[in-house]
């Protein structure tokens, strides 16, 4: 904190904390050197609760961000689900975990968390959050180049409805009872998949709903304006496309309540 010259002028700690003249051997703690006998304890404590809350914050931030990249679509899809047991948050813990070993001391934490503000160079420990945005940006911006090269691609070879037809009129492909749910990122159309899933199981529930989830730029969307239906010709197909809209800061929920309401609107 002392070295974070976002907070405090080079100055200013010169003049209120003049260990290094009078104390050198207090320079490695000069935080708890310059606290008072009495106040020393109570200081401890707020100093360890002020911890917990920067460690809760970055976990709560990290899950957001990841939350909302998933939204956009810059992000692999991924369970992004906060736990309640600390254990269970298993790649933030091994990362830490691993920045613990790489360090060993407080000099190394410091160098490594103030980087933007200490301006400390690479050399002292600054490296590591900027070769962790480098993974990371490479990694959606992978993501999100391959992503939309694939729906660009079903985009342009989606399935036409003389296609369908023929697939319907097909007495290869037995229709069995019950309603089946097929993903897609198309809003319209039916992915090209669908003809090779056909050719592998020529068989398919009596209906059909090709669905695709979208965000909304709304916090919250209306549940009477969730579930939009659009029936693909021909009709005695029974096949349906189905957008379920989403508001940032909407939860899917479990699958079984999502499927219950999405069979409640299409009836």
């Amino acid at each position: 904190m002392f070295a974070d010259l976002g907070h405090f002028s080079v100055r200013a700690i010169q003049d209120k904390l003049p260990i290094s003249a009078k104390t050198p051997k207090d320079v490695g703690q000069a935080f708890y050197s310059s606290v008072p006998g009495p106040l020393y304890w109570p200081q401890f404590v707020v100093t360890v609760l002020a911890s917990i809350i920067a460690n809760q914050a970055m976990i709560s931030g990290t899950f957001s961000t990841i939350s909302q990249s998933l939204s956009l679509g810059c992000f692999p899809k991924v369970k992004s689900q906060l736990p309640s047991k600390p254990l269970k948050r298993s790649a933030l813990h091994m990362e830490c975990c691993c920045c613990c070993d790489d360090y060993h001391d407080m000099p190394g934490y410091s160098h490594n968390a103030g980087y933007m503000e200490d301006k400390h160079m690479f050399i002292q420990g600054g490296y590591l959050p900027l070769a962790y945005s480098l993974v990371l940006l490479s990694v959606m911006a992978i993501w999100y180049y391959v992503h939309r090269k694939r729906y660009l691609f079903e985009l342009e070879h989606k399935v036409s409805s003389e296609i369908i037809g023929q697939l319907a009129a097909n007495p290869v492909v037995n229709r069995v009872p019950g309603i089946g749910l097929f993903y897609s990122e198309l809003v319209q159309g039916i992915p090209p998949i669908f003809p090779h899933f056909i050719a592998q199981i020529p068989s398919i529930h009596s209906v059909l709903v090709f669905v695709s989830t979208k965000k909304i730029s709304v916090t919250r969307a209306a549940p009477e304006e969730r579930f939009l239906f659009r029936q693909v010709k021909p009709r005695e197909c029974r096949m349906f496309c189905c957008v379920v809209r989403y508001g940032y800061m909407d939860v899917m929920g479990e699958p079984e309540v999502f499927e219950r309401h999405l069979v409640e609107h299409l009836k």
